[in-house]
């Protein structure tokens, strides 16, 4: 699944607790991997002067029978 979001240049993102790649511009774009069931993707974003905001998507992968 992609993550992609827009923030202000030099913040820092962080997807599940991993870095994610800032543009210039501020956007981003990260593969997360999604194991069936219950699924939980917390995106940080921290500015220069360390304030932050999180946010939690849960999501629920349902594998369809053939």
């Amino acid at each position: 699944m992609e993550v992609s979001g827009q923030t202000d240049p030099g913040t820092e993102v962080l997807i599940n607790g991993q870095p994610a790649e800032v543009d210039a511009d501020g956007s981003f774009n990260v593969a997360v991997g999604l194991s069936s069931g219950g699924n939980s993707i917390t995106v940080v974003a921290r500015n220069k002067a360390g304030r932050e905001t999180s946010v939690i998507r849960r999501v629920e992968v349902v594998n369809a029978e053939p």
